[in-house]
């Protein structure tokens, strides 16, 4: 379960959708169930640091309850456990600002992380993990291209560099040689090595914050 303290705990329910008769029935199911329906997390929404929802997420992490299950008779996914374990996502307030609606919404926001140097796609946030992972991978798929032989490359290296940031795009359709390194065994640490600088960067504000409060 991705948010166990308010559905289990605080028995409340949020917006992921602009409110609909579809939504509204949803709503109705889940009230019936015990739940609370409300839109958005007042008075936490104002809050710039450690929102309880809207931070950074990665599948299974410490936020996560997660309930092991005995996998008899479960068709193993053709999608690797690493894969998804690698996934992030981050919840986004959205106010559409629409006066004939008060009501706000989340959405879970998400972009999809494709390199040639990665054997697989991922699914990752787009609060700055993408660009900062994408300044790791760039470099890294650079140096695989030189690597390769002046005859054997897909393309001359001054029209690569030419258009260093669509690099992943005009590289898509070709074949990697035996001498290509793949980094997805690097991608986690890495993850954790972002979500620590950011959390540094928590920390601070809510020192500032706390900073601003006893003024």
């Amino acid at each position: 379960m991705i948010f166990p303290l308010l559905s289990i705990i605080h028995r409340t329910t949020f917006l992921l959708r602009k409110m609909t008769e579809g939504t509204a029935e949803l709503l109705r199911q889940e009230c019936m169930d015990g739940l609370m329906a409300r839109d958005v997390q007042w008075p936490e929404e104002t809050a710039k640091a450690n929102h309880p929802l809207k931070r950074h997420r990665r599948v299974g992490d410490r936020y996560t309850w997660t309930i092991p299950l005995k996998p008899l008779n479960v068709q193993h996914s053709r999608t690797s456990d690493l894969v998804l374990e690698r996934s992030t996502f981050c919840i986004i307030h959205v106010d559409e600002g629409e006066p004939e609606s008060p009501l706000d919404n989340y959405i879970i926001s998400v972009q999809v992380l494709s390199a040639c140097v990665l054997r697989h796609k991922y699914i990752v946030d787009d609060a700055g993990l993408h660009e900062w992972l994408d300044k790791r991978l760039l470099p890294l798929t650079v140096i695989e291209l030189w690597k390769i032989p002046v005859a054997l490359r897909p393309k001359p290296i001054a029209d690569l560099m030419a258009s260093v940031s669509a690099i992943h795009s005009l590289l898509e359709p070709f074949e990697r040689p035996e001498t290509w390194t793949y980094f997805d065994d690097e991608l986690h640490e890495w993850i954790l090595e972002w979500e620590k600088e950011q959390q540094g960067k928590i920390c601070d504000e809510k020192k500032e914050q706390d900073w601003d409060a006893d003024f």
